[in-house]
């Protein structure tokens, strides 16, 4: 019996079943987004590379030809204005490169080009920052200051991720590109629901009603036996009101939706 991996929730379970038991979405889209996601990991799409940063990369000997390299963050053009660094991340068919060069024509600052191989030693170096779509690790530099936009650098880090781990890519894949629901803190899937009381709140009235006949009729009956019983000293007793209050009250519970990370434990509401 094969295992599969919902794509909705994260949670494993039976290919034969007719659809997650967690979360309730079909065997059926599950077992086609897990072969898109099959795909994708198997495709190195043609990214666009701006042709000043393929050259610099040649000239510094990081490739040998235009093909060795699958995609770039960052280009040789993008400086700030009041300065003279650019910052770019190579990742090419064998290794990945964090560069720093400085386009200054008069004592410019001298290169720095830190190498990677695919390896986990490497990613822990270079992570990623999840929520802001930026890279971080220090290099000699910041890896946060390479420009690039957010899809550019999630495309990045997406291609260093597949030569390094496939379980570690196929998570990243449906975060990013299908929007699947992660955990804030460890970027797990393994994410579990439930309801939970948010607040409740009571509303009641008073209300005064004429007791009932046969209510009514038992009370006077019964204080007749008492003033007959007591010789009349019943009668010095005030009597039963005819009437009565009933409270009436609702109480409105308000529940939310919780996600609760089933591997580090932390939880947040689900919006």
């Amino acid at each position: 019996m094969a295992l599969i991996t919902c794509t909705e929730c994260g949670k494993e379970f039976s290919e034969k079943a007719p659809a997650c038991p967690n979360c309730g979405c079909p065997t059926e889209e599950i077992l086609k987004e897990l072969a898109t996601v099959s795909t994708a990991d198997n495709e190195v799409p043609q990214y666009e590379i701006d042709e000043k940063t393929i050259e610099i990369a040649i000239e510094k000997g990081i490739v040998n030809e235009p093909s060795d390299l699958i995609i770039t963050a960052g280009k040789y053009t993008d400086s700030g204005f009041l300065s003279t660094l650019t910052h770019i991340l190579y990742v090419a068919k064998d290794s990945f490169y964090l560069c720093r060069f400085d386009k200054a024509e008069e004592n410019p600052k001298e290169d720095i080009i830190v190498k990677l191989d695919y390896t986990n030693d490497a990613i822990n170096q270079l992570t990623y920052d999840y929520e802001m779509r930026k890279f971080n690790g220090n290099f000699g530099f910041n890896a946060s200051k390479i420009k690039a936009d957010k899809d550019r650098s999630r495309d990045a880090y997406y291609e260093i991720l597949k030569k390094v781990d496939s379980k570690k890519a196929e998570d990243f894949y449906k975060i990013f590109y299908i929007d699947a629901p992660y955990c804030p803190k460890c970027h797990s899937l393994n994410i579990g629901y439930e309801f939970v009381q948010d607040s409740a709140k009571t509303k009641g009235k008073a209300e005064v009603r004429k007791k009932s006949v046969v209510t009514r009729a038992g009370n006077s009956l019964g204080r007749k036996a008492m003033i007959g019983a007591t010789a009349g000293l019943w009668a010095l007793t005030p009597k039963k009101s005819k009437y009565k209050e009933t409270k009436k009250s609702k109480t409105d519970i308000n529940s939310k939706q919780m996600a609760i990370c089933q591997d580090c434990g932390k939880s947040w509401e689900v919006k």
